[in-house]
């Protein structure tokens, strides 16, 4: 059977190279599809990589398996402004674990689960309340560069009297 991995990720400017299925995991490797990127100091345009790191990242599962993305995170050298520049994925935010839409399908699930509390003990006053930075570990200053990013800070921290006028 043929899967296109490529379409099924649904990434901009990304393409599996390679992949990897052991148990109920799998494993893509990534390569990201543009050559250059703009330093967001001066604008100058960057083509030249210093190095390249891979991450392993959590995303949405595919076929019922768990999905791992190998992503290069990409460092360039801006030779007008002496700045090293990182890549920004707009799947991703820096230093993170996960994808922002797995993110959000964890937003959501807790955002969910608070609220069928609240509706089956018709009080939350048991239940401590649920600290989305648990969820989501830190949130880091590409929140602001990512416009698509979910946005946390209206739920910070959800309790059942909050989560029900949602």
């Amino acid at each position: 059977m043929w899967i296109n991995f490529d379409q099924l990720l649904d990434l901009p400017n990304v393409t599996v190279v390679n992949y990897q299925k052991i148990a109920q995991t799998i494993f893509l490797k990534l390569a990201l599809l543009n050559e250059t990127i703009e330093c967001p100091n001066c604008h100058e345009t960057l083509g030249r990589i210093n190095q390249t790191e891979y991450n392993l990242v959590r995303d949405l599962s595919i076929l019922g398996n768990r999905v791992y993305l190998k992503v290069p995170r990409r460092q360039f050298h801006c030779q007008k402004c002496q700045k090293y520049i990182s890549e920004r994925l707009s799947f991703m935010r820096l230093r993170q674990p996960q994808t922002i839409r797995y993110e959000s399908i964890i937003y959501e699930r807790v955002k969910n689960w608070a609220l069928l509390n609240q509706g089956m003990n018709g009080n939350c006053a048991s239940y401590p309340k649920v600290s989305l930075s648990l969820v989501f570990k830190n949130t880091t200053k590409e929140d602001s560069y990512l416009k698509s990013a979910t946005p946390k800070s209206e739920l910070e921290h959800l309790d059942c009297s909050k989560a029900i006028t949602v």
